[in-house]
């Protein structure tokens, strides 16, 4: 295989392949900005998810305290409201009440922002339990009353309402519960 000579003139002639300090620190720049509008996207992105996962959870936890109380309501001896509609006391039967359980009480507080319980015992001491947070609004009643098989007046039903919000995001639950003993005739 023959040898080429070497030229000095076309080595002169050629150019290197490759980048110049401007050209690199121009695609730095530009790779840099990339990068950083990337970063803040995914950002952004987390916190709606976050905000998203929090607002559900509190939702969910709402519906579940909401069906909680249809619940209770529907198996209650005796059932009354404040006139501000904050509460809903509930006398349970004497088969479903915990030992020397003389009542319960669902209470929205508005400092909170919580839906909680308190069982009342016989002792007079009693346990409160946090049901829901991040509660906007909430009321229990006003009662409707009728008279039941006897032809006394009993709270027949007791509209609930439970908003929940969190951020930019709300959401208002509804239900209705009656005693089943106010439905005998």
């Amino acid at each position: 295989m023959p040898c080429r000579p070497f030229n000095l003139a076309r080595a002169a002639r050629t150019r290197r392949s490759g980048l110049s300090m401007v050209e690199l620190l121009i695609s730095l720049g530009i790779t840099s900005l990339l990068l950083t509008a990337t970063s803040m996207a995914f950002v952004a992105s987390s916190a709606s998810v976050q905000a998203n996962a929090d607002f559900s959870k509190a939702a969910h936890t709402a519906r579940v305290s909401l069906g909680q109380v249809e619940a209770e309501i529907r198996r209650a001896d005796a059932v009354s409201c404040d006139a501000l509609g904050t509460y809903v006391d509930i006398v349970r039967p004497p088969g479903s009440a915990e030992p020397n359980e003389i009542s319960r009480r669902y209470k929205y507080d508005a400092a909170t922002a919580r839906l909680t319980l308190q069982v009342t015992y016989g002792t007079g001491a009693g346990t409160v339990y946090q049901l829901a947070g991040k509660i906007k609004a909430a009321t229990f009643g006003p009662a409707v009353v009728g008279t039941d098989a006897d032809g006394l007046a009993a709270v027949q039903r007791v509209p609930i309402s439970i908003t929940v919000a969190v951020g930019k995001q709300a959401v208002t639950l509804t239900g209705t519960s009656g005693p089943r003993r106010a439905l005998d005739k």
